[in-house]
């Protein structure tokens, strides 16, 4: 699985997730989550999560490689430094 996080000024906070949900569509392959993060919350910020299921290396290479640095591009365009983002890959270890 790999999470993005979005830090997001409560200014541009609806507008972003309206863009999310049209975006949406460019990332139906990887099945993709968004979730608002509600515990430690920085005083004017918001953040969400976007959640993508992938199945193998050369999926999450592709998100990496391709689909993240468009996303970035594109909130840079819209909001600047409004909204940031990092990516973290997760692995599930069995209990």
């Amino acid at each position: 699985m790999i999470v993005t996080s979005f830090f997001v000024e409560d200014d541009v906070a609806v507008k972003f997730v309206s863009w999310m949900r049209n975006y949406r569509q460019e990332l139906s392959e990887y099945a993709p989550r968004l979730y608002k993060v509600h515990s430690q919350q920085q005083p004017g910020t918001q953040t969400f999560s976007l959640q993508v299921e992938v199945r193998d290396e050369a999926v999450a290479d592709t998100w990496n490689t391709v689909v993240l640095p468009k996303i970035s591009d594109e909130l840079n365009a819209r909001f600047g430094g409004k909204v940031l983002l990092f990516v973290s890959e997760l692995k599930e270890v069995r209990l």
